[in-house]
């Protein structure tokens, strides 16, 4: 589940500071079963789907049934390869970004600019 520390690290990272023990515990608690109940509302979309592997779709709709936004603009066909840090007795995952040089992007020739937007009527669409 997301413990006690966890929670004191996402609230300080908000700006939240001195948040009690008891709070955290709560809080902590709370989001695990909120989490569960998503991970187990999302896997009924997926069995339904007749599918073995958890879509990020199968998350929109569970979060859809539960009265909440769904997540836009996540959409992975492959996967993505996550890097693992550790130190300081933390872990942090993150996604490799290649390196640019940037003198190459500018001294890179600009693109072509666009040709001015037209308007022309179809019979099809009239």
């Amino acid at each position: 589940g997301v413990t006690m520390d966890t929670v004191k690290v996402i609230a300080d990272s908000i700006g939240i500071q001195g948040l009690p023990d008891e709070a955290c515990r709560e809080m902590g608690d709370e989001i695990t079963f909120r989490l569960r109940t998503l991970a187990q509302n999302a896997q009924k979309f997926m069995f339904h789907g007749r599918r073995n592997k958890l879509l990020p779709e199968d998350i929109d709709h569970a979060l859809k049934v539960q009265g909440q936004e769904p997540l836009y603009g996540f959409r992975a066909i492959e996967h993505l390869p996550f890097r693992s840090s550790s130190g300081g007795g933390r872990e942090l995952h993150f996604l490799e970004d290649k390196e640019l040089d940037l003198n190459e992007l500018i001294n890179a020739q600009l693109p072509k600019i666009p040709m001015t937007p037209s308007i022309r009527a179809h019979w099809l669409a009239i």
